[in-house]
């Protein structure tokens, strides 16, 4: 199993990045996100070594220069409520999603009943 608090220590190049397929006239929104970068070229072939090249995201344009940072772990109880919290709301919007699903089957279920309802004369 990888270590998990020495891959968090590793030191990251970190830029601002601008969201760049919204909507025009929106407000620019801003993302920092981890630098990738790639040992070939943009036509795939092998760069001379040591040579490396930027990889693009998708829909996002660089604006800051990188940054060089180090992440401090959170100790493993963190990560923990962390995850179990992240768990408990992927459990919520899924009984949200099954509960609305649930709902518009039952009212399609109700409008095909009522059109073959005929009430008994007596």
């Amino acid at each position: 199993m990888k270590d998990m608090r020495k891959e968090i220590e590793t030191p990251r190049k970190v830029a601002l990045y601008m969201y760049t397929a919204g909507s025009t006239g929106a407000e620019p929104w801003y993302s920092v996100a981890e630098v990738q970068f790639s040992n070939y070229g943009p036509n795939y072939q092998p760069l001379p070594d040591g040579e490396v090249r930027e990889m693009p995201r998708e829909n996002f344009t660089r604006v800051s220069d990188l940054l060089e940072i180090t992440f401090q772990p959170l100790s493993n109880d963190e990560v923990v409520q962390n995850a179990v919290a992240a768990l408990n709301e992927a459990e919520r919007k899924t009984i949200e999603e099954l509960n609305k699903k649930l709902m518009e089957i039952r009212g399609r279920k109700a409008q095909l009943l009522a059109l073959t309802y005929s009430p008994e004369t007596v």
